[in-house]
């Protein structure tokens, strides 16, 4: 069963600190990322969907290690704030313990970024999926607000550390977490693992094939890594007096090449869906995003170019250089 610790050891570490210590962390990480940016942009769009994996890596390394004994239990941002890791007894954990510490907390962020990468999942896939990111992420969020004894969350109860003010003190003798903390984490859990489900019932019907079967259409072209889909419709209101209901359909497509400026390519992509699905040839805009970019969880960078038209122009012939935009 996970241990808690009781309340007899005052030196813990609190919420802001642990707070402001990851912000400050994250941060630095940040500024790694950045400055790989500029050393290797072009290889980081190459990586795909390996791109989080690298940021992953990194991250492990980076709490993994300076939350051990090499680190002295402190990253930067725990030194910053005063706190520190422990174990049980007091000592730093090594560095196998502190490296196992941050897969629960890095999971959610890392396995969120690379959903984009994913496509369309089938049950079971997305329900893990969804319970490592939001149910995982939910879990050691309560804990950390709602566990005030000893603010120790799930990445802690499974390697037995603590976070304490570097000031000095002893750790508490451990006690069970009280039953209420896990059963709040089961109904967490048990909530992420249904909602991919719901949403498939929610969501089902003409429009999510029809975005289905486009997203798998483009993604079969050879110079696009991945694209996201939207079909819908929303309110415009024409006068004062008077509304009508705008339908569109939105085409945000990842290149994996960086001529984004390509009016010709936004309109193959656009004619490619509108083959997929010809009933959408009735909507009153198409938009076509071409994006190039990457996102390795520590940092992401993108950049864009949108064409908005109607079906009609996207059909045509030809495609000029200037095309009016669509407009409500």
């Amino acid at each position: 069963m996970p241990t808690d610790t009781s309340p007899a050891a005052p030196n813990f570490a609190g919420f802001w600190r642990r707070v402001g210590a990851f912000i400050v962390d994250v941060l630095i990480l940040g500024l790694l990322g950045l400055s790989l940016h500029f050393w290797a942009g072009t290889w980081l769009v190459r990586l795909d969907a390996w791109g989080p994996l690298l940021g992953f890596a990194l991250a492990l390394a980076y709490f993994g290690l300076l939350n051990s004994r090499l680190g002295q239990g402190q990253t930067l941002g725990k030194r910053l704030l005063a706190i520190r890791v422990v174990d049980g007894a007091g000592q730093f954990l090594t560095p196998s313990r502190a490296l196992l510490r941050f897969v629960p907390l890095g999971l959610p962020w890392f396995l969120n970024s690379l959903q984009g990468y994913l496509g369309w999942l089938l049950w079971p896939w997305n329900a893990l999926l969804t319970l490592l990111t939001l149910g995982l992420g939910s879990v050691l969020l309560y804990l950390l607000i709602f566990n005030r004894t000893t603010r120790r969350s799930l990445h802690d109860l499974l390697v037995g550390s603590h976070v304490l003010r570097a000031s000095g003190g002893s750790v508490a003798p451990a006690t069970p977490l009280w039953a209420g903390h896990l059963a709040v984490c089961a109904v967490l859990a048990l909530l992420s693992l249904a909602l991919p489900t719901l949403l498939e019932r929610t969501l089902s019907g003409p429009a999510l094939r029809d975005v289905r079967a486009i997203q798998q259409r483009l993604e079969a072209e050879p110079d696009v890594a991945r694209a996201a889909v939207l079909i819908g419709t929303r309110r415009h209101l024409a006068t004062q007096s008077s509304q009508h209901d705008f339908s569109f359909l939105s085409l945000a497509v990842h290149s994996r090449h960086a001529d984004l400026a390509n009016p010709r390519r936004a309109q193959q992509l656009a004619q490619a869906a509108l083959a997929v699905s010809p009933g959408l040839r009735s909507v009153n805009q198409v938009q076509v995003e071409l994006i190039y970019g990457y996102n390795i969880g520590i940092f992401s960078s993108h950049q864009s170019v949108s064409y908005t038209r109607t079906p009609a122009v996207w059909l045509a012939p030809a495609v000029p250089a200037a095309l009016p935009t669509a407009q409500p």
